[in-house]
């Protein structure tokens, strides 16, 4: 799958996005977006029950509340239970039914009565989200796990139910109150564990700061962050977070802008530089004036960039959803047929009984959760690495990509391209400042890395800029634009960009040419009117980490290869340095054909760029990785984006991607198959409601248990220990 499709599935339309639960943001199977209710959405009545309490009585008083709730349960439990065992002694003892006097029959009656009237006590505490969870399903033509727990605890209470009133029969009113309660504990549980899985999305919403001291008649004003907008000052005092993205207008000082930029250290600021919402701020004052506000900071976009992603569905969920969908009305038929199977061979109470134990043994809540929660904390350990993950299906599809094309500059080399040396056909000094002002206002227009190169150089030498107007570019070539005198165009680009456009250089020039592509260094070169009046060479270095990077993942059995618009001679000079293969001399086009033409061959393809020039392979590879994008994390053409330049974390990402892949497919086979071998035991009798419930649950327990290891992979560590970790746990 292509980076351009995939980034399809992550935007996708409104109509085909499902809509999502409004405390763990799990998306709600079988309710699409397009047909969502007024009233919130959850994905099971643990999220429901956890959210309106939280709503009502805040954050504090949720988990008491709850335990509340759940306190109340066990007590009036554990009191059914006492009357039940005497009720069971009573049948075991006197199996006629019949009480050796009216005394002991009205005590018989009555702890049935108290039993039937405790346990629709608990039924109402602890079922009724159930029920609810389950109408509510049905209403959108889905049949969901609280459908199952419903129709099992029905059928156990109004069989009770109808035994008290015709005072004969067994009752299971203990049966349904420690269903219940076993589900809300357990349910309650694995809410919270989705709601930890997103700890790494929340953190960063955290970082900016509620309040912002706003400069508001030369007072200081106390106002919301939310509030801010375009040209508000603002003010950040040390050991603040800044509340906006924004310029200095006054005051210097250290920034921590980790969690935006990836690097470690804190960036020295001064008045006119640009700064992040919620950076640190170290010990000066700072005047900031607003250029977006909170919604529209580089932070929120990283925030909305991961939950756009977790809303995503991956290979492995969509194959989930298809199974869970057909195996709960599968399910029921078969506990029907149980019911109806047992009943006429051992009665009804047996048949009972079974058809609870096949209904609660096979909730498919292990299934349900089998892949999101593996894909969060997976998604959130990369977040901690310094790497946004845009693309959920592509994340995947990383574990078994088989080449790994690198772009060279900016990527394998540092961004901080130096110009080696300058040379002019006319040794004067004054032509040669006037081409190099030419060539300074032409490299001003473009964001090429030889261009910036150009412009450092000419800031040194104290050159100002030349005058000219309508400039263009041609990607992977050079600039072009026309004099404001004349009608003059003037040229900086490639040597073969020159001779496309018809401009030559004279002897020297040629010569000079010709040397610094032999010793397979960058070169650049600016004219007009046909003559080559200039050129610059350069020089870059390779990354410290770019050598042991490609190592590991050539010892991990990846094929790799360098995609670059350099002379051939410089990416001969590369090849021999890497040690891999390197295509030169390509346009932007041509590293595209070139993927397509792999792909083409049955190859998948991961592209690593700086995902400005690269733009187009990265889309076109199955994977595209994006380099140092901690101020554009939005990136269309990138799956993932390294807030950082940090070479390490590509082969760390692929790592972490087969690593959650195998957690992913251990939990599905899992979960299918305790569901199937549990349906066998409790359809033959071997399986009471309560032990069905207890492994229900167990089983929901080991998925996110077997998720939460990938939240030990070390985010520093090689490939080779990243995986073992959780491969061994």
């Amino acid at each position: 799958m292509t980076s351009s499709a995939a980034a399809g599935v992550s935007k996708e339309s409104k109509s085909q996005a499902f809509v999502e639960c409004a405390y763990c943001d799990l998306p709600v199977l079988g309710i699409r977006a397009d047909d969502a209710p007024s009233h919130p959405v959850y994905c099971c009545f643990g999220c429901q029950l956890a959210h309106r309490i939280t709503n009502e009585r805040g954050a504090e008083g949720q988990a008491a509340w709850q335990l509340t709730l759940i306190g109340v349960a066990i007590f009036l439990s554990m009191n059914v239970m006492v009357f039940n065992w005497v009720l069971y002694g009573q049948e075991i003892f006197n199996p006629g039914g019949i009480a050796e006097s009216k005394t002991a029959s009205a005590a018989v009656t009555i702890f049935r009565y108290i039993s039937m009237l405790f346990c629709a006590v608990v039924v109402a505490i602890l079922g009724w989200p159930i029920a609810a969870g389950g109408v509510s399903s049905l209403r959108y033509r889905r049949i969901n796990t609280d459908v199952l727990l419903a129709l099992g605890v029905l059928a156990a209470f109004v069989y009770s139910y109808v035994s008290v009133l015709r005072e004969t029969g067994s009752v299971y009113f203990d049966t349904v109150c420690m269903i219940l309660l076993l589900v809300t504990i357990g349910r309650s549980m694995e809410a919270r564990a989705k709601l930890n899985a997103g700890d790494a999305l929340r953190s960063l919403e955290t970082l900016v700061p509620k309040q912002a001291l706003l400069v508001s008649k030369n007072e200081l004003v106390e106002v919301p962050t939310a509030e801010l907008s375009t040209g508000d000052v603002i003010v950040v005092k040390p050991g603040m977070r800044c509340a906006a993205d924004g310029v200095i207008i006054e005051g210097e000082s250290l920034l921590d802008e980790h969690m935006i930029t990836g690097e470690s250290d804190a960036s020295a600021k001064k008045p006119n530089d640009s700064v992040y919402a919620g950076s640190l701020n170290g010990d000066g004052t700072l005047r900031v004036r607003v250029g977006a506000g909170a919604e529209g900071s580089i932070l929120q976009r990283i925030v909305d960039a991961l939950a756009e992603a977790r809303r995503g569905r991956g290979r492995h969920q969509r194959i989930a959803d298809r199974v869970a969908a057909f195996f709960v009305p599968v399910v029921i038929v078969l506990a029907i047929a149980t019911c109806v199977y047992t009943s006429t061979q051992l009665g009804w109470r047996s048949g009972v009984m079974r058809a609870m134990s096949v209904l609660l043994i096979a909730c498919p809540c292990a299934l349900g959760v089998a892949t999101p929660m593996a894909i969060w904390v997976a998604m959130g350990r990369a977040a901690n690495r310094g790497i946004v993950i845009r693309n959920v299906e592509a994340f995947e599809t990383l574990a078994h990509v088989q080449t790994v094309l690198f772009d060279k500059t900016g990527t394998l080399t540092t961004a901080r391209t130096q110009v080696e040396q300058f040379v002019t056909a006319s040794p004067a000094d004054s032509d040669r400042g006037s081409i190099l002002a030419l060539a300074r206002a032409l490299a001003q227009t473009s964001t090429h890395h030889l261009s910036e190169a150009i412009c450092r150089f000419a800031a040194t030498s104290d050159t100002q800029a030349a005058k000219i107007a309508d400039s263009r570019t041609v990607p992977g070539q050079g600039v072009f634009a026309q004099s404001t005198d004349d009608s003059t165009t003037f040229y900086l680009g490639s040597p073969r960009f020159m001779n496309a456009k018809g401009l030559t250089p004279d002897e020297t020039l040629a010569h000079k040419i010709s040397e610094i592509e032999s010793a397979g260094s960058p070169l650049c070169c600016v004219g007009w009117d046909a003559r080559i009046m200039g050129v610059f060479s350069f020089h870059e270095d390779l990354r410290t980490d770019a050598k042991p990077t490609l190592q590991h993942l050539t010892d991990s059995g990846k094929q790799l290869g360098v995609l670059t618009g350099d002379h051939q001679k410089h990416g001969e000079r590369l090849c021999e340095s890497l040690n891999i293969p390197v295509l030169a001399e390509l346009l932007p086009a041509d590293k595209t054909e070139h993927i397509k033409t792999m792909q083409g061959d049955g190859v998948s393809v991961a592209m690593v760029g700086d995902g400005i020039n690269d733009a187009p392979a990265l889309a076109a590879a199955d994977v595209g990785i994006a380099m140092g994008c901690g101020a554009d994390v939005t990136r269309e053409s990138a799956d993932a984006c390294l807030m950082s330049n940090d070479l390490s974390a590509i082969p760390w990402l692929f790592d972490l991607s087969k690593a959650t892949v195998r957690v992913i497919k251990q939990n599905l086979f899992w979960a299918f198959a305790y569901n199937v071998g549990g349906l066998g035991l409790a359809a033959t009798g071997q399986l009471g409601p309560v032990t069905a419930a207890v492994a229900m649950l167990v089983s929901s327990f080991l998925v996110v248990a077997n998720s939460m290891r990938l939240s030990r992979i070390p985010l520093g560590e090689s490939i080779t220990t990243a995986h073992q970790t959780v491969t061994t746990g």
